[in-house]
């Protein structure tokens, strides 16, 4: 037994309906998980739109217009033979 009760398209909060048929139509069905989702509209909005965010690509570890250098260098240095 699920501990969130799984809501139907037809009997969601208003807010969830668009949301709900918007992951309806990325998945290609109605998946449970956004029924559960949709008994809070406001957790299943931060869920599309971190979804939506993450879909585009990994996050990048370069910051824009910021170069990152490194801390420092090392350089090889001749032996000398006494």
């Amino acid at each position: 037994m699920p501990r969130i009760q799984p809501v139907e398209p037809e009997n969601a909060p208003e807010a969830s309906r668009p949301l709900m048929e918007k992951g309806e139509q990325g998945a290609g069905k109605m998946l449970n998980f956004y029924k559960e989702f949709a008994v809070s509209p406001t957790a299943f909005e931060g869920y599309m739109d971190l979804n939506a965010t993450l879909s585009g690509g990994a996050p990048s570890s370069r910051i824009p217009g910021r170069r990152i250098r490194p801390r420092a260098r090392v350089r090889p240095t001749a032996r000398r033979s006494p």
